[in-house]
Formats: structure tokens, sequence, C-alpha cells
């Protein structure tokens, strides 16, 4: 019975992992084939919870994110919206919900994701070096693009903003995993490593969405924090040359360039149409306006459109109609669709699961990927996008992964 229990244990492990790698890689080419293995992803977790529903802090950490779900549905429904207007939605944030079993789920049954870092790095390497070559190729017109405040055209079915994001996470994990000495050989050399490393360093650099830098330097300069004592001159130098290095990228400078001129044009009061920042701007105008009337419960999912369109029109502002955008801010998401009360629940959700992660001896870099995802979510409504759930459960769970056996203890 025992040998049975542990051959199931062992398919079920193997199913994991192989939904997580097809998950983040087939949201490229095939979002349906993605959500296929999300719900692989869910069931495993599901299963986990029922199975460990006795270890407290699984069960608090778990309980509240469902709970959270159930009462923003119910803030919405109390603004009038329909459940089939939610469905799609809901269908979106539904595996986020399960975030605290799926980490459980790799820590408590020490899953060594580091093993496999090169099946989850080398698909998005090859996205990303391809759009970097097509960069190469179309070189003036596409840096024309970034000076217009355009996206660089990658080889993905994923927004550019969401993959910048991804590759951003995946990179701040395999250094997390590089730093904690974790085994990442490929075909028994490092140079393979260094190799893809290196290849979406470069490609985060030069497609250059902002929001994607924005969340890899800050999660960097959590890890520098941790290691300063153990940074040698040499390394600082070198990080230092790097960093000034990266500035003179074309596609960076011209990015640079790009947003001094959309802040110039915020500031003094110029047309913000052609200004991505700037119509970002415009748009947390609009929510802050329109959320002064419902500040606590916000208006519900189904009417931030209208409530956006009258907040625009009551303020007067001068950007065409396609050019009145959502919010590309999840706190000002939240705000909006659910009121303080539910941004503030979402927030005590996440901070909770990431302080019972640290009970279950989760990686200290966890909180390098959560300070890349708070900054990332200034600019992205990552939770509202499908390519963005998938960012955060991925990296978190990869995150979770340690070589090292824990003790796993029953009120852990």
């Amino acid at each position: 019975m025992q040998q049975q229990s542990n051959k199931i244990n062992s398919i079920r492990n193997s199913i994991f992992i192989g939904s997580l790698a097809v998950y983040l890689g087939a949201i490229h080419f095939s979002p349906s084939i993605a959500s296929i293995s999300s719900i692989l992803l869910l069931i495993n977790a599901a299963w986990h919870f029922n199975e460990n529903i006795h270890i407290k802090s699984l069960s608090i950490a778990q309980t509240l994110f469902i709970s959270v779900f159930f009462v923003s549905i119910g803030i919405s429904v109390a603004h009038g919206c329909a459940l089939n207007q939610l469905m799609p939605k809901l269908l979106v944030r539904l595996p986020v919900v399960f975030l605290p079993s799926l980490m459980s789920f790799v820590k408590h049954r020490n899953i060594v994701l580091s093993k496999y870092w090169y099946v989850f790095a080398l698909p998005i390497f090859w996205l990303a070096i391809a759009s970097v070559c097509n960069y190469a190729m179309h070189y003036n017109f596409l840096s024309q693009m970034v000076l217009e405040s355009k996206p660089l055209p990658i080889y993905s079915k994923v927004y550019h903003i969401e993959f910048s994001v991804i590759i951003s996470l995946v990179l701040l994990v395999l250094l997390s995993w590089k730093l904690e000495d974790h085994e990442l050989k490929m075909g028994g050399y490092n140079f393979f490593f260094y190799l893809i490393f290196g290849g979406l360093f470069i490609a985060l650099h030069i497609l250059s969405a902002r929001t994607g830098l924005l969340g890899f330097w800050s999660g960097v300069m959590f890890m520098a924090w941790n290691y300063r004592r153990k940074l040698s001159l040499k390394y600082i130098l070198l990080v230092a040359v790097v960093m000034v290095a990266i500035v003179f990228v074309p596609s960076v400078k011209n990015r640079i360039v790009n947003t001094l001129e959309d802040l110039r044009a915020v500031t003094h009061k110029e047309d913000l149409n052609d200004k991505s920042f700037g119509q970002r701007w415009e748009a947390w105008g609009a929510i802050v306006h329109a959320g002064k009337k419902t500040p606590l419960f916000g208006v519900g999912q189904c009417n931030i459109e209208n409530t956006m369109r009258t907040s625009f029109s009551d303020l007067k502002s001068d950007l065409d109609a396609e050019n009145r955008i959502s919010p590309h801010n999840q706190y000002l998401q939240w705000f909006i669709e659910l009121g303080l009360i539910g941004m503030v629940l979402w927030i005590v959700a996440m901070a909770i699961t990431i302080a019972t992660s640290r009970m279950w001896e989760v990686s200290k870099f966890v909180f390098s990927i959560i300070l890349a995802i708070v900054m990332s979510i200034i600019f992205e409504s990552l939770f509202e996008r499908q390519a963005g759930i998938l960012a955060i459960i991925v990296s978190l769970c990869l995150i979770s992964s340690n070589k090292l056996i824990t003790n796993t203890k029953s009120d852990a």
C-alpha cells in the first residue's frame, strides 16, 4: 500500500512539474493549452489542500484567498453585475486563488524545480532571442516606434508588457537559484546556463518594456542588499559598469528619452494622445475622481468602463476616445472595482501568503519576486490578464523550490 501511495505521489509530482512547464511555455502560442495546464495545476492544488487542511498556516492562507475571491464576486453582484458578465474575468483570476496551495505543494513535497530550469527558461529564451533578431533586422523603423511610445513586436501572443514581466521574473528566479548554489548544469556544463541567462538579460533590455525592467532591477536590488557584506569590489564595479552600459543600449536609450518626454508632457499639460505614460496618468486621474464617490466598495467589475467614461468627461480630458485606456495599475483596478475594502483584502491575502511561505522555509528571495511584482503592478494590471496571473503563479512556485530538505511540521 505504501509503495502504491509513493507511486501515486510520484505521478502527481510529475504531472505538476509538466503542467507548470507547459503553462509557462504554451501561453505564447496557445492560451487554450495554457488554460488546460492551469486546470491541472488547480486540481492538484485543491487535492493537496484537502489532504493537508490540518496544516494551520496553509489552511489560513488558502481560506483567506478563497474568501477574498468570493467577497470580490459579492461586491460586484451587489453593484448589479450578473454572473455571466463576471465569468470571463473570474476564470482568468481563478488560478491565483489557489496560490497558497500551489506554493505549499512545491515546498512540502520537496520538489526541486531547479533541476528542470532549462525546461522553464528555453522556450522564453528562443522567443526573446527571435524577437531581438527581428528588432536588429528592422532597427531604424522599430527604434522610431520606441521613441513614439509603441511596443516592439515579439514572437508571442502575450501582450508585450506581460512578456517583459515574465522574462524579468524568470531571470530573478534563475539568479536566486544560482546564488543559492543550485545545480544549474545542462549536458554537464554551466556554459548553457550562462548563455540562456545572458540571452534573456540582453533581450529584456533590448525589448525594453519599462514595467519588466522596473520589476527586474527592483528584485536585483533586494538581492544585492542581502549580499552586500559578501560582494567584493570587483562585483560591485561589474554591476555598475553593466548598469551604465545598459543606458547606451539604443532601445533603452530611446525608451529613456521617450519616458522623459512623457513626463515633460504630463507636467506641462501638453497633448498626451501619443504618450503611453500620459494616457496612464489621465486614466489614474479618472479613477481617483470616480473612486471618491464610492471609496469603500468601488463600482463593481461590470461598471468600470462606464464609470471611467463618465469620469473622463467630468474631467474634460483631452484624450481621444481610443486613448482613454483602462487603469494599467492593479492597485487602482482593485480600488475602482472593489473599493478600499477589496483592495486591502487582496493585499493582505498576498502578504499573509508570503509570510506563511517563510514559515515553510521558502527561500528569502521570495521577497525579490514579490518586490518585482509589487513594482510591476503599478504600471500594469497583472491580475486582470491570463499571462499576468501566469507570471505571478509560476515565479512564486519556482522560488518555492529549494534543493534543501526541510522539516515539515504538522502546524507549519
